[in-house]
């Protein structure tokens, strides 16, 4: 049984009342959901250069919502990571190119 299912299935049926009796760091760390600090410092950002890069729309804004705190899905931070990690590629080639052409 897939955890989906296994979700879907308890829910039917033990209904709403389930979810009350579990913690929401819990059930953030169940479902693989990051607040905008833990994205921040797995992304290598300083929380505030994080908040500023979703502020211009650079990054995007937290998709869920539970309570009043917004979190990252985990497709969302397995896609910053990769985005993360393509434009400091970038910026290493750029640098190393500029470098390059310097010496000549």
């Amino acid at each position: 049984m897939t955890d989906d299912t296994l979700l879907t299935s308890a829910l039917q049926n033990f209904g709403p009342k389930l979810f009350t009796r579990i913690s929401q760091s819990e059930m953030c760390e169940a479902l693989g959901l990051l607040d905008q600090k833990q994205l921040a410092a797995r992304l290598g950002l300083s929380y505030d250069a994080f908040r500023w890069r979703v502020s211009k729309g650079r990054l995007p804004k937290p998709t869920v919502r539970l309570s009043r705190r917004a979190y990252y899905t985990a497709e969302q931070v397995d896609a910053l990571e990769m985005q993360e990690a393509q434009s400091n590629n970038s910026a290493a080639k750029s640098k190393e190119d500029n470098n390059g052409s310097s010496k000549k």
